[in-house]
C-alpha cells in the first residue's frame, strides 16, 4: 500500500509541475482539486493496488500478460464508442499481442529440450 502512495504522490506532484510548466492554470478551485484526487484515487490507485494484488496470486508472468491487454482493450472500446474504423497494424499488433499473452497466460513451453552451448 506504500508503493501505491508514494506513486500517486509522485505522478500528482510531477502532473502539476508540468502543467504549470507550459503555463496552465491547473487548479481553478477547490472543487475542481477534490474531482482531480477522486479521479486520482480510481484511474491510478485502485489501478496500482488491483495490480499489486495480481502479482502476489497470479504470479509476474500471467499478471503482465493480462495487463498487457489493457491497450488493446481501450482501443476496441474506443472503435466501438466513437465508431473508428480499424486499421491494418492494429489488427496485426492485436494479433500477436493475443498470441504472446496466449503463450505466457496458458504456460506453452517454447520447446521441450534446450540445447546446451559448449564453451571453448
Amino acid at each position: 500500500m506504500q508503493v501505491v502512495i508514494i506513486k500517486g504522490f509522485g505522478v500528482g506532484i510531477g502532473s502539476y509541475l508540468i502543467a504549470l510548466g507550459v503555463k496552465e492554470t491547473p487548479v481553478k478551485s477547490v472543487l475542481t482539486i477534490v474531482y482531480c484526487l477522486i479521479l486520482g484515487f480510481f484511474a491510478f490507485g485502485l489501478s496500482i493496488l488491483l495490480y499489486i494484488m495480481a502479482q502476489r496470486y497470479l504470479g509476474v508472468a500471467k499478471t503482465s500478460a493480462y495487463y498487457a491487454l489493457s491497450p488493446f482493450i481501450a482501443v476496441i472500446l474506443l472503435l466501438l464508442i466513437l465508431g473508428e474504423s480499424l486499421s491494418l497494424q492494429f489488427i496485426i499488433a492485436l494479433i500477436l499481442m493475443i498470441a504472446g499473452i496466449f503463450i505466457v497466460v496458458n504456460d506453452v513451453p517454447v520447446s521441450e529440450k534446450r540445447p546446451t552451448q559448449k564453451y571453448s
